[in-house]
């Protein structure tokens, strides 16, 4: 049960990391080129 908690978690961080590069890459592209 605890094992899945953390599979759930581990995926939704992998979710997270996709997803702010490109908000900010978005909001400021500048931040991409540096």
């Amino acid at each position: 049960m605890t094992l899945n908690l953390h599979l759930s978690a581990l995926e939704n961080i992998k979710k997270v990391a996709d997803i702010v590069p490109a908000l900010v890459g978005f909001v400021n592209p500048s931040a991409l080129n540096q």
